[in-house]
């Protein structure tokens, strides 16, 4: 049996922003098979360079030295590198640092002692196998990408030799399925009906604009740009990052009346609790749940009320890339995710669909005013003169 030897793998390097082939030596120790990283194969001499390399480690295996250089390397716990990660990297770059410290607290019960050389695939086999006895699938899934990318820091920052448990599981267990919950008008319609006076116009833009709750929670006045006719997402509220204008033609007209009717009266925030303060969804939580009880509607997040947009646009209007661009996806593939068509073909869904529904059982004659006058003199001034538009 070999105890060391040399092989070359592509791999993707971060420095040079491509995948590259690469030398490297493996050898086993203690029963352990260990790989380093000698040389890029592109380099001058580099198969001659990789020889001398596992020549050298050759010798240090025989005579006993690579025991002292491996006694000699720097020793990580997982429970130490795990709390760097979320205070260096999740929590200053990442969005999703809540759902990171949920990761992190359900890995350091099975791992948090273990030092980060000695976790096999053993060990997060086991892991999966007892958290999906606990949480959804898709937790699973997310928990296991937090992980891999806990061990790619630690390569990054102590050390490149250290081997990553997951770095060949090209598929992790349990594949999230899209959301297919959509309601029928007349849910819609029983779901507004029981909404409290600060949840039903929240729900109301969300079922009319599609947007996601951060980027429309932290809307301001200035947002509803009347001159170029357009909503504008901040980069600091969107999911990817970037910016984007959604055309007012683009929504559904009650939604965009509701927005012009809250641009009004609004000092900054359209959606704030107190002074300056914009909503966030543990403000509505309980208003919310409740209106879904008393609908008899199960199953059902604020997420979906994006879907619902989504799928009734898309039914109306065909067109997929346009649509991706209301919703801030990067490529269509995501969007089609979104577009449950099949689950409304019975609804028959029209142009503004949803906005009969809004405007029928929730918003005065003020709504289809406000629309009407932007149509006839392409000027919201006077429009916005209706105060009545909906009694918060």
């Amino acid at each position: 049996m070999k105890m060391s030897w040399l092989f070359k793998r592509t791999i993707q390097s971060k420095k040079k922003g491509r995948k590259v082939s690469a030398y490297f030596i493996g050898y086993r120790l203690n029963g352990k098979c260990y790989t380093e990283r000698v040389i890029d194969a592109d380099a001058p001499k580099a198969k001659s360079l990789a020889e001398d390399a596992l020549a050298q480690k050759k010798v240090d295996i025989r005579t006993g030295e690579i025991f002292e250089k491996r006694k000699n390397k720097i020793k990580i716990r997982f429970f130490d590198i795990a709390d760097q990660f979320l205070e260096k990297y999740s929590k200053v770059l990442k969005k999703s640092y809540k759902n990171d410290v949920s990761s992190v607290k359900a890995l350091k019960r099975l791992l948090g002692n273990n030092y980060l050389d000695e976790i096999t695939s053993l060990d997060v086999d086991t892991f999966k196998a007892n958290r999906v006895k606990e949480v959804e699938g898709c937790t699973v899934n997310r928990n296991l990408v937090c992980l891999k990318t806990i061990y790619n820091k630690a390569i990054e920052w102590y050390d490149n030799s250290l081997h990553n448990p997951l770095s060949k599981k090209k598929k992790l267990l349990f594949p999230e399925e899209p959301r297919q919950k959509i309601l029928t008008k007349k849910e819609i319609r029983d779901l507004l009906k029981n909404c409290s006076e600060r949840l039903r116009l929240p729900v109301m833009v969300a079922l009319s604009t599609g947007l996601r709750q951060s980027e429309q929670f932290n809307l301001q006045k200035e947002d509803i740009d009347l001159r170029n006719r357009e909503i504008y997402v901040r980069k600091e509220n969107s999911k990817t990052g970037k910016a984007r204008r959604i055309a007012f033609e683009r929504i559904d007209k009650g939604g965009l009346a509701i927005l012009l009717h809250l641009r009004e009266k609004a000092e900054n925030y359209l959606f704030e609790k107190r002074a300056n303060e914009p909503y966030t969804f543990s403000y509505i939580r309980d208003d919310f749940e409740w209106a879904l009880k008393e609908s008899n509607i199960t199953d059902f997040r604020w997420h979906d009320l994006r879907h619902i947009f989504a799928s009734y646009w898309y039914a109306t209007y065909k067109d997929l890339i346009t649509l991706a661009n209301i919703l801030g996806h990067s490529t269509t593939k995501m969007t089609e995710r979104y577009t449950h068509t099949y689950l409304i073909r019975d609804e028959q869904p029209k142009a503004c669909d949803l906005f009969k529904i809004n405007a029928s059982d929730c918003c005065t004659d003020a709504v289809s005013n406000i629309v009407e006058a932007f149509e006839a003199k392409n000027d919201f001034s006077n429009a916005l003169e209706h105060k009545e538009l909906v009694n918060i």
